[in-house]
């Protein structure tokens, strides 16, 4: 039996194979030929690799809303600052997509596609700051 800072740095060395691009299969002969484990271990690895590639996306998904909103934010207090009220009103309603979008997700109900009305363009943000920017003065 490995212990578990063996463990954790063949995970770690199998997440970065696989972010590399490695399939499966050639991800389990890594691991039986530089390990000396069984390919039903080299498997229990790979479970504990996606577990973590979960945990990750979950932490990264929750970071995400939470910069997109505190963006949006942003922008729409700039927007009423520069006296732009009716750009407030839509980056209002964009806030109001990521919000319903992001509750929608964690309760596991969101199929995203690109035709759902709901879902939030990624250039929204971009074509935001543009619209501001090109009402700022050149400094």
């Amino acid at each position: 039996m490995t212990s578990q800072q063996d463990k954790a740095k063949r995970i770690d060395t199998l997440m970065n194979l696989k972010a590399q691009g490695h399939s499966y299969n050639k991800l389990v002969a890594v691991a039986t030929k530089a390990w000396g484990v069984s390919p039903r271990q080299a498997k229990r690895y790979l479970r504990d690799v996606a577990q973590m590639e979960r945990d990750l996306v979950s932490i990264d998904t929750g970071d995400f809303w939470g910069a997109t909103m505190n963006q949006l934010e942003r922008l729409r207090a700039k927007a009423l600052q520069d006296g732009k009220p009716e750009l407030a009103l839509r980056i209002k309603a964009e806030q109001r997509k990521a919000r319903d979008q992001y509750i929608k997700e964690r309760k596991g109900t969101l199929h995203a596609s690109s035709n759902d009305p709901d879902n939030i363009d990624p250039s929204t943000i971009d074509a935001l700051l543009a619209a501001i920017e090109a009402d700022e003065p050149a400094s």
